[in-house]
């Protein structure tokens, strides 16, 4: 493991170098997926997700990282943007996985951040899986569709306490226990451990979107899949629309009953079409 300083147990390391320092968790062998999580969560949101659809058999070996700032990951000082947080994946993946070929996956803001990794690592990066994607960093220019709930348990809703019961209902389309307690394990835990000050610097002065075009990208022609939640009101599923023109084997859905927990709300569906890209990755030699 290329690291100035690590520390392993059960699959999770600590890397720090005299740059960064960053804490992931790697699951399989073979060849390496990058997943990057979203914008205040850790790692376990995507663990949790993505785990389960891997097979023995698969030779992947599955990255998944907490962005500085978030989950076990410190907040740099030098991180004030998203050009900064860009070039903190990059130095991840250099340490990591320097010169190899590699997949993403990336979701919401890690989906931000698969897109602007587009502009140096295009020739290395065999598929890509991006998981109702931030397309617009700025909200106000996102068009985004009203919070729509399509199931609610309330005898749940009244066990919970008040702010748990706000920051579940403010996000989650189907308000059952099985989405809540997945969320209460994958999501809560993780944006417990948010530096809010550091997000909120990252977010101030125009700086989190990209200082470049992003979109402006050359086309990437490898198996790419886009998911979306009809009811995403966070990041929207029409502004993701215009992603087909830059990823030209891109798989597009956009998924009833789903809102930005389009993971956890469709999780079967998400499996099918993920396993498909699986397969197409597959292909590419």
């Amino acid at each position: 493991m290329p690291s100035a300083d690590s520390s392993e147990r059960s699959g999770i390391v600590l890397y720090s170098d005299s740059y960064i320092t960053f804490n992931y968790e790697v699951a399989g062998e073979g060849r390496p997926i990058l997943i990057i999580h979203g914008n205040g969560p850790d790692h376990r949101m995507m663990r949790g997700c993505m785990e389960p659809l891997f097979l023995p058999q698969d030779r992947y070996r599955r990255i998944y990282v907490d962005l500085p700032g978030m989950g076990k990951s410190p907040a740099p000082d030098w991180i004030t943007s998203s050009d900064d947080m860009l070039r903190a994946v990059e130095m991840m993946i250099e340490a990591l996985i320097p010169g190899e070929r590699f997949i993403l996956i990336g979701q919401s803001y890690g989906g931000y951040l698969v897109r602007g990794l587009m502009r140096n690592y295009a020739g290395l990066i065999d598929g890509v899986f991006l998981l109702c994607p931030c397309v617009i960093a700025e909200p106000s220019q996102r068009e985004l569709p009203p919070h729509q709930v399509m199931e609610c348990d309330a005898e749940l809703l009244k066990e919970l306490s008040a702010a748990d019961r706000e920051e579940f209902t403010s996000i989650a389309v189907v308000q059952n226990r099985r989405i809540w307690e997945r969320y209460s394990r994958e999501i809560i835990r993780g944006l417990q451990l948010a530096d809010e000050d550091f997000m909120q610097r990252v977010r101030a002065d125009g700086g989190y979107a990209f200082s470049f075009a992003v979109d402006a990208l050359p086309p990437f022609d490898k198996p790419s899949l886009i998911l979306t939640g009809r009811q995403d009101s966070m990041t929207g599923f029409k502004d993701a629309w215009k992603l087909l023109d830059t990823y030209t084997h891109a798989t597009f859905a956009v998924l009833d009953r789903a809102g930005h927990n389009l993971h956890l709300e469709q999780e079967g569906h998400l499996g099918v079409m993920a396993r498909e890209w699986l397969d197409r990755v597959g292909l590419v030699t």
